[in-house]
């Protein structure tokens, strides 16, 4: 029985969670200038918008601008991406 005689009880080992949630927007929790293993490639977001557009999802504009610059930037954060 991998171990465990009968009668044994085995508990997960789990950390504690908060019991009252609080409440933020994405916008107060973002990092300003986060590391580059964040970022998504050219190819990810070029992804992201064809399946919004196979699928029928209209993305938020901003989001929508964010992607299609970035897309067509080679994957690099232009100035332009940074200042939204």
């Amino acid at each position: 029985m991998g171990g465990l005689s009968l009668g044994e009880l085995m508990m997960l080992n789990t950390g504690e969670s908060p019991n009252a949630a609080v409440e933020s927007r994405l916008s107060q929790i973002l990092e300003d200038n986060p590391q580059e293993k964040y970022s998504l490639s050219a190819k990810a977001c070029q992804g992201i918008l064809r399946r919004a557009e196979r699928r029928g999802k209209d993305l938020p504009e901003t989001l929508k601008a964010v992607l299609l610059m970035q897309s067509e930037s080679g994957g690099a954060v232009t100035e332009e991406a940074k200042a939204r």
